[in-house]
């Protein structure tokens, strides 16, 4: 699975909008259990519906998923709507190095 975040916003929208493609397969055995537990369409489907509002000072997540049968699912999601283990997770994703990979 190839994950893909993009963040927009923060204080004033300087320097926290970040781009990071991450091979799922290529993470160390307890991350890529813990990212596919959390970064589950279930999941990312229920903090996608829930309130979200694009406001000052927010951060935004695009999160694009990439199963290993080539399907792309996309999901919008509200830092609001996060809860910290998720920020904490996409937080340890985005410190491996990207994938080389075009998708998704």
């Amino acid at each position: 699975m190839i994950i893909k975040i993009a963040t927009t916003g923060g204080i004033g929208g300087f320097g926290l909008g970040q781009d990071r493609k991450v091979d799922v397969n290529a993470l160390p055995a307890e991350i890529r259990a813990q990212a596919c537990e959390m970064l589950s369409d279930a999941q990312l489907s229920a903090m996608a519906k829930a309130s979200f509002d694009k406001g000052a000072d927010r951060v935004n997540y695009s999160i694009a998923l990439q199963g290993d049968d080539g399907a792309v699912r996309r999901y919008e999601i509200g830092e609001a709507a996060m809860p910290p283990e998720m920020l904490d997770m996409i937080d340890t994703l985005q410190s491996y190095p990207e994938a080389e990979d075009d998708t998704p």
